[in-house]
Order: structure tokens, then sequence, then C-alpha cells
């Protein structure tokens, strides 16, 4: 199979356990302070699951690298696949959410804070200071800034150079503070870069990206848990080349082995996933309100009721979406059907 049509099964298994982690982080907030401290810490996802979206940075650096990458790269096809990936469904969730706001008052914090102008760009994923509307499209914001970037570097100047370029912005925004510089000297540049290289690595043998993977995220690990003396941002940049390695690691190990196809069902379904869980919240939190029970059992509530409204999203609208984008496209780029007419003698040229 070529390397432009491949499918990595590895990295639906991360977006999986990438959305997964997420979800099972925010289902704190739909329990009342006293049902919290009742709830069990699961280490690593219920203290550090928001590491989830920095995983999801890393992956989509891998992914948007093989995309700039490719020798018949078009910047407007580019664009064209990147809009209808993010934007129908997060439109779609938003309104769901607009009218989850007029009917049951819910996200009304949101809307009074961000007014006309912040509600717009909430809309547009355009980089703003606060969190958009809908909570989780903060990160899509930096998406796009990488997108940007990567389809005026990566096609030009090579990969390694869009990966330089990520870590330089990252450096800038490390040593200098700029009153607002709309996401492009943002932690996540380094996050972006370790997807890179991962892909600038791929098909390196798991013997090697095994122990890196290992040393990198342990290393992280015990920064996050303050057993080792060292800032998070020496922890975040531990995990993103240590995701970057258990890329490179998996890539390799799938060669071998095959994904569970439930668990790449999900791993398609995890943009689904990471957006609707967002508005199940709100919907256990009134449930909880009025039924009983342990609160480490609505938090598996939350959890499957979030990834069964995903697979239900993805099946129904995502998958469509992404399946209409590609037709659309191929039959825009035909040129049109004309019955063949003979030559004339003005032209001199086929109709």
């Amino acid at each position: 199979m070529g390397e432009e049509s491949r499918r990595y099964d590895s990295i639906q298994l991360l977006r999986a356990v990438a959305a997964v982690m997420v979800v099972v982080f925010h289902s704190k907030l739909a329990m009342s302070p006293a049902d919290r401290e009742l709830l069990w810490t699961w280490p690593g996802l219920t203290d550090f699951g928001d590491t989830g979206v920095s995983l999801f940075f890393v992956i989509s650096g891998f992914i948007i690298a093989n995309s700039v990458s490719r020798p018949r790269f078009s910047v407007c096809d580019f664009v064209w696949r990147r809009f209808m990936r993010l934007y129908p469904l997060y439109w779609m969730v938003m309104l769901v959410g607009l009218y989850a706001y007029n009917a049951r008052n819910w996200f009304s914090a949101d809307v009074e804070s961000l007014g006309a102008a912040g509600m717009i760009k909430s809309f547009l994923i355009f980089p703003q200071k606060q969190f958009p509307f809908w909570n989780p499209g903060w990160s899509l914001e930096h998406e796009l800034i990488f997108y940007a970037i990567a389809a005026l570097i990566g096609p030009i100047f090579g990969l390694r150079v869009l990966a330089l370029v990520m870590v330089s912005l990252w450096l800038v925004g490390y040593n200098l503070t700029f009153e607002w510089d709309y996401h492009l000297f943002a932690d996540p540049q380094i996050y972006f870069a370790a997807g890179v290289l991962a892909y600038i690595l791929r098909g390196r043998g798991w013997a090697v990206s095994f122990p890196v993977a290992v040393a990198l995220l342990g290393f992280a690990y015990l920064c996050y848990y303050r057993v080792l003396p060292y800032s998070y941002t020496h922890a975040g940049v531990a995990f993103a080349f240590g995701c970057a390695a258990l890329i490179v690691m998996l890539a390799d190990l799938e060669q071998r082995w095959r994904v569970p196809r439930f668990v790449v069902t999900i791993g398609d379904a995890s943009y689904s996933l990471y957006l609707w869980h967002w508005l199940v919240i709100p919907i256990a939190a009134t449930g909880r309100g009025h039924l009983d029970g342990s609160p480490e059992v609505w938090r598996w509530i939350i959890v499957a009721a979030s990834i069964a409204a995903a697979l239900a999203s993805y099946f129904t609208i995502e998958r469509w979406t992404v399946k209409a984008s590609r037709w659309e496209r191929s039959r825009l780029l035909q040129p049109e059907y004309r019955p063949q007419e003979k030559c004339t003698k003005r032209t001199g040229r086929h109709g």
C-alpha cells in the first residue's frame, strides 16, 4: 500500500485513548463538590486526563505532515478537506448547544461572557482569548493555526523545516510574553512539532522507539506527580516527544498485530466524542440531581453515554460529511462532460 493511502489503525487507537481521557477528566463537571470527593482516582485519567488534548495535537502533527508532504499536494484540496473535517459537525453541535441554551439556559455563562462578537468567533473557530461557546473548540483554534502554517511551509520547504518552525514558535512564546498572539506562539506548537517529527521518523523499529517512549513519558508523569523537581513545561515537552516515540513504535508494531476493530471505530468517532461529550455532561448533571447512585457509577455512565452519542453521530453525520467532501471534490475537479463534436475550421479543436 502506498504511503499516501496508508491507514494507520494505531493512530485511531491513540485517538480513542485521547478522547476517552478527555471525557473521563471532564466527567467530574457533572458532579457536585460533595460527589467529587467520593470519586475514585484513576492515575493519568482523572487527574491528568486533559493531556489527552496534548496527545490529539501530536496526532494532528503526524497526520498533517502526511498530507502536506504528498507529491500531488494541493492547497485548495487541503483546505476543502480540513473544512469538511471540522466545520459541519462543529456547527451542528453548536446549534444543538444554542438550542439547549434557549430551552434549558445551559451554557448561559459562556454566552453572556462572549457577547455577539465572541459568539461569531466561536462559530468561525476564530482564535480568541477566552474559551469559545463550545468549550472544546479551543483546541480547534490551535489546529487551524497549525494547518495554515503547515500548508504554507511543508510543501515548499519540507517537513524538517516545518518541525523547526513549530519548535521556534514555541520557544518564542516560552521566552517572551505577548498581550495577544492569536495562538501563534502558544504551547501546542511543541506538540505539533513532535507529531511532525514522528512522521519524519516513521519506519524506525519499535525496539528503538519503545525505550524512548517509556523514558520520556515516564519522566513526564514523574514531573506531573511532583516526584521530580521539574516544571510542567519540562513535563509537557517530554510528554510531546514521548507521544511521538509512541506513535513511531505503534506504527511499526501494527504491521505485526491488528488493532481491535471496536477500538478503531471509537478512534474514527473520536472527533464526535470530543464534541458531543460536552453536551452529555449537563444532561448527566440534570439526571444526577433526580436520581441516586454512586458518583463513580455516574462517571462511567457519562463515558458510556458519550461514546454511544459519538458513534451515533459518526455513523449518521460525520462519516457522510467526509465521504461527501471527497465525492464533491472529485466531481468538481472532473472536466464537464460534453458530447463529442467535430472539429471546426475556426478553432481547430474538439469541443
